[in-house]
């Protein structure tokens, strides 16, 4: 792995359905790399450049992507279930179809992202930045969405059962918010 790690956006970088769980790949600089259908559960990519990466129908189950660039990642089908992605940046990502339920994603940079039919069923976003992110059927069922900024989303048909948010939350405009905050206290 770390001899294919380059700057060199031109470098081919094909690691497609290999198995790579519980391996450290921190700080790798991997722009552009194909990671499509790899079981990545537990990896971690701390501080890794993945801007631009193939990731559709891997599993990065439980993975760690603390800070980690994804700008423009194509997140397809990914199994995101747990993930621990803290001040990681998604913007212009496509995760049509990802499972991200139960990933911890405080602080994210999802704007401009494709967030169409994902599952963020109890989804920590607090603090997160959506703006004109799509998630047109999207499920946020449970979701914590605190103090993050919804503004120039798309929200038809999201589901919003249950969502845990507070008065820093900025919606988009002319949208009314659920009456319901049950989520909060579970």
């Amino acid at each position: 792995m770390r001899e294919r790690s380059s700057s060199d956006a031109d470098l081919p970088r094909p690691f497609a359905a290999l198995d790579l769980a519980d391996q450290s790949l921190g700080g790798l600089q991997l722009r552009g790399a194909i990671f499509s259908g790899a079981s990545l559960s537990g990896a971690t990519f701390d501080g890794a450049d993945l801007s631009g990466a193939k990731l559709s129908k891997a599993d990065l189950t439980k993975a760690q992507l603390q800070g980690t660039d994804l700008t423009g990642a194509i997140l397809l089908q990914t199994n995101m279930t747990g993930a621990y992605m803290l001040v990681v940046n998604l913007s212009g990502a496509n995760l049509v179809e990802a499972n991200l339920t139960g990933a911890h994603l405080p602080g994210a940079n999802l704007t401009g992202a494709i967030l169409t039919a994902a599952n963020l069923t109890r989804a920590d976003l607090s603090a997160a930045d959506l703006s004109g992110a799509l998630m047109t059927g999207a499920e946020l069922a449970n979701a914590n969405p605190a103090e993050t900024t919804l503004a120039g989303m798309h929200l038809p048909d999201v589901n919003l059962t249950s969502i845990c948010w507070d008065d820093s939350t900025k919606w988009p405009a002319n949208f009314t918010p659920p009456s319901d905050r049950t989520g909060c206290n579970e």
